[in-house]
């Protein structure tokens, strides 16, 4: 028997989705990015590979989720972000969602 499907529904969140995941990424993000940048000198915190060892910029990760944020901006602050490098970042979200911390 097929599974029934409200393409509209659909459509709809994922759309929803999508225009809060952008929006989230505005304001301060950028600031409080370099500023963490900066801080772990370019390097992951977790394994201290550097910018040139991961070939770019680590990726600067939230501790506690952006979406645990009534406002999303409350979320960037230099005090909730740390450099990681894409392997580490992988593994700690990956820990995350096993602990049932989601990201």
């Amino acid at each position: 028997m097929p599974l029934a499907v409200d393409v509209r529904k659909l459509a709809r969140r994922i759309t929803s989705r999508v225009g809060r995941r952008g929006s989230e990424y505005v304001g301060r993000w950028q600031s409080i990015k370099m500023e963490a940048l900066e801080r772990d000198d370019h390097a992951c915190r977790r394994c201290g590979k550097t910018r040139e060892e991961i070939g770019k910029e680590p990726d600067v990760n939230h501790l506690i989720p952006v979406r645990a944020f009534d406002d999303p901006q409350e979320a960037h602050r230099l005090l909730n972000v740390v450099c990681l490098c894409p392997s580490c970042h992988s593994t700690v979200e990956h820990q995350a969602e096993v602990s049932g911390l989601e990201k």
